[in-house]
């Protein structure tokens, strides 16, 4: 699941945004070597301490 830019998400960790950029999938291996992916896309979040950061999708939630 991605997110359309320019979707309002919020996230409990830092609160409403707004997406600014594509999903980016990265591949890692776990510590019991199976290989896992994870989706990020950048959010320019309305708190300006946190200001725009690439989050993992899915600690981001869609505001209706």
């Amino acid at each position: 699941m991605a997110f359309d830019i320019g979707q309002k998400v919020t996230s409990s960790w830092t609160g409403p945004g707004i997406v600014t950029g594509e999903l980016v999938k990265e591949q890692y291996t776990d510590d019991s070597g199976k290989t896992k992916v994870a989706s990020y896309q950048t959010v320019r979040f309305d708190n300006p301490v946190v200001g725009e950061k690439l989050w993992e999708i899915r600690k981001l939630t869609p505001v209706e």
